[in-house]
């Protein structure tokens, strides 16, 4: 266990200058591109941090374990909103652009619940795998025209600097978002948890320690836009890019137990976030946060409770 332990910590450095690599390489992109930096992180941190959750789910179904794979989905998404949204809503500094923001969280809220009706029957096939990309790209298109353009005070990189500040955030998120799922899995075994509470949260917290990373990074580079549109990017990401390019490989099963319980909470925690965009100026931010991290606490022990 200590080789193990020893591993997860390395994942965490790697996770967090990766986090802080990218989190410089949005602003700049979005300069250079002249676009909103929400859209640009909106998009690339999605996508790229959203790598670990493919590959967990691919290589779970494989070895015929698809609870880890949909569980990591959910829980990942769950985590997002409620750990690292938390810490993203603390800053003073991320309201910048309110009207994309809701736009985009109500968009991600009505991606949920497509997702759940898809999967009322227990499975995912190819035709709704189709269905969820053909969304997805709707998404982003529809999350671009609601992009303005990008502040001034962003840093400016020359292109072959900006190139290698995404290569290199990129490996380093790789490689920890990695180490972290082989010693979540290692961790679970050793406590003889079931695959379920193993993707629901061992592996679920490994492949989002990248979104957490770049959460803390931005919030105190004060560049909390950028936090929030990763967690959204992410979000949409694991809901619709995921399952959807999974199930055009093979049939996702799901049980019936994610979509009564896991499912729920993620919508939930969606809905949360989008009405706290809403309210944001009647209700002290660090309310909020705490409500955020009860929930998920209180989510945790009642899983954790029943042990399935």
């Amino acid at each position: 266990m200590f080789l193990i332990s020893l591993q997860f910590v390395a994942a965490l450095i790697l996770l967090f200058f990766g986090g802080n690599l990218l989190v410089r390489a949005c602003s700049a992109l979005a300069l250079l591109l002249k676009t909103k930096v929400f859209f640009i992180s909106l998009f690339l941190l999605g996508m790229g941090s959203s790598a670990p959750e493919l590959f967990v789910s691919i290589e779970s179904h494989l070895d015929l374990k698809p609870d880890i794979a949909i569980g990591n989905i959910v829980g990942s998404n769950i985590f997002n909103i409620l750990i690292v949204g938390a810490l993203v809503i603390l800053s003073s500094a991320w309201m910048t652009n309110q009207k994309t923001m809701v736009k985009s969280t109500v968009l991600l809220l009505g991606a949920t619940l497509i997702t759940a009706l898809l999967a009322w029957d227990l499975s995912l096939s190819r035709i709704d795998g189709l269905i969820l990309l053909v969304l997805f790209a709707l998404f982003f298109i529809q999350s671009k025209g609601l992009s303005e353009e990008a502040p001034s005070e962003s840093t400016v990189y020359s292109p072959p600097i900006l190139a290698g500040l995404l290569i290199a955030g990129f490996v380093f998120l790789f490689l920890g978002s990695k180490w972290a799922i082989f010693s979540a899995v290692e961790i679970g075994n050793h406590l003889g948890l079931s695959t379920r509470i193993i993707g629901l949260f061992l592996m679920s917290v490994g492949t989002s320690l990248p979104e957490l990373a770049i959460g803390i990074t931005a919030l105190f580079k004060k560049e909390s836009e950028i936090a929030l549109g990763g967690i959204i990017g992410s979000n949409a990401f694991n809901t619709f890019f995921i399952p959807g390019v999974s199930a055009l490989i093979f049939d996702l099963s799901v049980s019936h137990l994610f979509l009564k319980t896991d499912g729920i909470v993620m919508t939930l925690s969606t809905a949360l976030l989008l009405l706290f965009l809403f309210i944001h100026k009647k209700i002290p931010k660090l309310a909020v946060s705490s409500l955020f991290l009860i929930f998920y606490a209180f989510y945790v022990y009642f899983v954790l409770l029943h042990r399935v």
